[in-house]
């Protein structure tokens, strides 16, 4: 892939995933709201891991790096 590809992609994913609103903060003794699952999870991890390195790997990039917040925690 060429360096615009991989942009694209970035730009792709980092507007997909500021589409997910914020969750609502849960009360105590609040039993309706179902609570919220992670988008990133370990399964997740392990995918973005390998992505990276084979990026990286491929030798079209020095290194990358990555940060995701998720329900305002940095989650990755």
């Amino acid at each position: 892939m060429t360096k615009i590809n991989y942009v694209l992609l970035f730009l792709i994913i980092s507007t997909t995933a500021c589409q997910f609103g914020k969750s609502k903060d849960v009360k105590d003794g609040d039993n309706n709201i179902p609570p919220v699952s992670l988008v990133v999870n370990d399964k997740a991890e392990t995918r973005i891991d390998s992505t990276l390195k084979s990026v990286v790997q491929s030798g079209k990039i020095a290194g990358v790096s990555a940060l995701i917040y998720e329900n305002d925690k940095e989650v990755y």
